[in-house]
């Protein structure tokens, strides 16, 4: 929220623009302002406005299901970015509002601890390869997601899935220490001794490590 020295004017700067902007650049300026002033009902009130149209505006969309999963509405947030996903449009930025959508909603099932809200947060992230290739930050949280569950056989695709990433970009220092962990658990004790002597003598390695 504002700092209280600067919150008059800032509630100034908003009532400004209540009274020159017309939508649909009111909307979002108005739900912007007004959450950052802590008037939480005003700014939902303002997303949504932006968003009921008959045809789907991503950005709007996109900005609605942010502010739920900061204000912790999960329920309502999902349902919002099911709305983006079932979208159809094939400009550029509904193809990328609807990736977005799917690894949000992704990382939001995986949350709940379900097998079953698992499976469909991997089938998310798939949904999201161009020619069969995920792209880095999908590949990450999928790793994360599976690095997470209990079962074995997702620690081993996870340890799969850290080459994936590897050939995409270098391995940060947590990847190396997430894979090492898994190499742990899953018994292969040497491989995960040889996965923190590399880490060490890397020169980005924190002392810490070290």
């Amino acid at each position: 929220q504002v700092a209280a020295g600067q919150r008059r004017a800032a509630e100034r700067t908003l009532e400004k623009a209540s009274r020159t902007l017309e939508p649909p650049q009111l909307e979002p300026v108005m739900a912007q302002g007004s959450e950052l002033l802590g008037q939480f009902d005003d700014a939902e009130r303002y997303f949504r406005a932006a968003v009921s149209g008959e045809r789907i505006n991503i950005a709007a969309a996109r900005n609605l299901a942010s502010f739920l999963v900061r204000r912790g509405r999960l329920t309502a947030a999902r349902d919002e970015l099911r709305r983006v996903i079932a979208s159809t449009a094939d400009t550029p930025e509904a193809v990328s509002g609807r990736a977005w959508a799917r690894r949000t909603l992704a990382m939001l099932l995986s949350q709940s601890g379900g097998y079953r809200d698992m499976e469909e947060s991997l089938t998310l992230l798939d949904d999201n390869a161009t020619d069969g290739q995920l792209s880095a930050d999908d590949l990450t949280l999928k790793i994360g997601i599976l690095a997470n569950r209990p079962e074995p056989a997702n620690w081993r695709l996870a340890i799969d899935l850290t080459e994936q990433l590897s050939k995409l970009q270098p391995l940060s220092n947590a990847h190396c220490i997430q894979r090492s962990q898994l190499l742990e658990k899953c018994g292969r004790w040497e491989d995960a001794r040889n996965e923190l002597v590399a880490l060490v003598s890397r020169p980005d390695t924190p002392p810490a490590v070290q």
